[in-house]
């Protein structure tokens, strides 16, 4: 199949909106549905060209193989947090991903592909192009629902000037696949921030939470998820008052939740954003600080550079980090890896359809464990798909279609 129909069927689709920006029939529309955004083909206008599968995370996740299987490769790792008290405490982390964008603003860039609450309806995500320093504050802080981070690019390649882009690794998986195929996207896109993460609840998540302090849609006015210090604080507002939750309440006992997380997660091999230029994520070794720290890891060579000049212009402040901090600091994040590892491994024994998978070190996690410890998350595994059994019928019924037809 030629298209993202059988990724969509599949349930391996990732919400980005790749395939909406780079369709040249504009053929590709994007949707609500089970609270996560999913594409609709107009079958009348789509010419069957296949470049929406080519760019689709749900094929696949490749890259050349890092040094590390769990982190992949990188320069340098530093421990920091933004100079500017505020930004410190209002941001997620240390606040780093904010003053970087400012900083590439006043460098010359000319926009910052980022996503903030919507004005209309708090509970959703809007992905836009902040152009100054007030665009960036207004996006200032994690958005703990779906956003189709890549929509804009159907934007950008019409534009002049330069862009940077933060996004998930599923985003950038998907930017780093597109720009193989446009030009534009290649000389615009100049630097890529990429954030750690376990993976994005969907939008019931988030009612379910209100749900919990009996909120009801209509009364809330602004949601943030992070920001107040650190880790910080869940702040709701609504017509009458203003409700904190702090993060690991409210992650914890709502956000987190496997039953909020689109099955690409499970299989997601990218917990850092490996082709990034910096990946950014929470200290979490630091656990006594009510501060918020980031871990930076710069990839490339102009990741590395982009961090030093941000450091020699005072705009962020660096302590020494170890690689050893660095897996401290992301426990979770390794055994999400592990978990990935087991779950690809247990699928591809029993034929079951996966995302090809290429350069993340899953086969060398997976040949390290002992054969008792493999055993255990063998048996993890077969417990996944038993809960994921229409995931497993699928993708039975289209490989034997699929042999059918040959």
């Amino acid at each position: 199949m030629q298209t993202i129909s059988e990724i969509v069927g599949l349930n391996l689709c990732a919400g980005c909106g790749m395939c909406y920006s780079v369709c040249p029939q504009g053929c590709i529309s994007l949707n609500i549905k089970k609270g996560r955004y999913i594409p609709f083909i107009d079958k009348a206008k789509c010419t069957k060209c296949g470049i929406c599968k080519q760019v689709c995370p749900g094929v696949g996740f490749v890259k050349t193989l890092g040094r590390d299987p769990y982190f992949g490769d990188f320069r340098e790792v530093f421990l920091g947090f933004a100079s500017d008290p505020k930004i410190r405490f209002h941001a997620s982390s240390g606040g780093i991903a904010t003053v970087l964008s400012i900083f590439m603003l006043n460098k010359g860039v000319n926009g910052i592909l980022l996503v903030k609450k919507n004005e209309e309806d708090p509970l959703e995500n809007e992905v836009f192009i902040a152009k100054n320093e007030r665009d960036v504050l207004e996006a200032m802080g994690s958005r703990y629902s779906p956003a189709p981070m890549c929509i804009k690019f159907r934007n950008i390649v019409n534009l002049k000037g330069k862009f940077v882009f933060i996004g998930k690794p599923c985003d950038i998986q998907a930017l780093r696949k597109a720009q193989k195929y446009i030009r534009e996207l290649r000389e615009k896109i100049i630097f890529v921030i990429g954030l750690f993460c376990a993976h994005t609840p969907n939008k019931n998540a988030t009612l379910k939470l209100l749900n919990a302090f009996n909120l009801k849609k209509y009364q809330i006015e602004s949601i943030k998820y992070r920001g107040f210090g650190w880790p910080g604080y869940m702040t709701i507002i609504t017509n009458q008052k203003t409700i904190r939750i702090p993060y690991q309440d409210a992650w914890g006992k709502y956000l987190s939740s496997c039953n909020f997380e689109s099955f690409i997660c499970h299989l997601c091999p990218d917990v850092s954003s490996e082709t990034a230029d910096i990946s950014l994520g929470d200290a979490w070794y630091l656990k006594e600080s009510n501060s918020g720290y980031s871990i930076i890891i710069a990839r490339t060579a102009n990741g590395e550079k982009i961090v030093r000049e941000a450091i020699q212009n005072n705009c962020i402040c660096v302590e020494n980090c170890s690689e050893s901090d660095l897996y401290k600091s992301q426990k979770a994040l390794i055994e999400k890896k592990k978990y990935v590892a087991a779950r690809l491994w247990t699928m591809r024994l029993l034929h079951i359809k996966y995302p090809f998978i290429e350069g993340y070190g899953i086969g060398r996690i997976w040949n390290n464990f002992s054969r008792i410890y493999r055993a255990k998350l063998f048996l993890k595994g077969i417990l996944f798909l038993f809960k994921n059994v229409v995931f497993v019928v699928r993708s039975w019924l289209y490989v034997f279609m699929r042999n059918k037809k040959c």
